[in-house]
């Protein structure tokens, strides 16, 4: 995959993409990809957040202010995108679900509270991909699941259940560990509601 110095969103290699790459190209486009700039140095078309998400369900690396991501190829980069966003329509990323709009998404993506304005965000999205900002993330396309792995998807993490909580496409823990988690603070509630009864019933 060669490294585009621009964004383009028609003609034919534009029409042979599939939903979820055309949205990936759209946020690539919306957040400054051109030569020279920092998603472009990056290998990083949606600006992902370095952290421990990034790192180990998408190969990251860091880039040397230590706050964005960074991969060794564009395609690498760009295929990262792709499985967020993926991951997102499908419901495996915390903070996102499959009913969400194209608004309600980049508003997680890249809230007003970060500096961002989700609102033209979004209605730039969905001006390139001819749908309103209402349009519902579960209806892209979604890639064949049975499509022969790749040898960069030999080097993920095999369950791809993971959690976004951090603005900006910043990710958190893996979904099974939030569980954890919780079932974990449910357990010493619990506890502390028996010590509770048993100091009654000694009283």
């Amino acid at each position: 995959m060669d490294k585009p110095k621009t964004v383009s969103i028609c003609g034919d290699d534009w029409n042979k993409l599939s939903g979820i790459e055309k949205w990936a190209y759209c946020t690539m486009r919306h957040e400054g990809w051109y030569e020279g700039s920092r998603s472009y140095r990056n290998n990083n078309p949606g600006n992902l957040i370095y952290n421990s998400f990034t790192r180990d369900y998408l190969g990251a690396k860091v880039e040397s202010d230590g706050r964005f991501a960074k991969w060794d190829t564009y395609e690498k980069g760009f295929n990262a995108l792709v499985k967020f966003l993926t991951w997102a329509c499908l419901g495996e990323l915390r903070s996102y679900t499959p009913e969400m709009t194209l608004l309600e998404f980049y508003g997680k993506y890249a809230p007003s509270s970060d500096g961002n304005y989700p609102m033209n965000y979004a209605k730039s999205v969905a001006d390139d991909l001819g749908v309103t900002i209402n349009f519902r993330i579960r209806d892209f396309e979604i890639q064949a699941q049975n499509e022969p792995e790749s040898e960069e998807d030999s080097e993920m993490v095999e369950i791809p259940i993971s959690g976004q909580e951090e603005p900006a496409s910043g990710n958190s823990e893996p979904e099974e560990e939030n569980i954890s988690k919780k079932a974990n603070i449910i357990a010493e509630i619990i506890k502390k509601i028996f010590r509770w009864l048993i100091i009654k019933l000694k009283l």
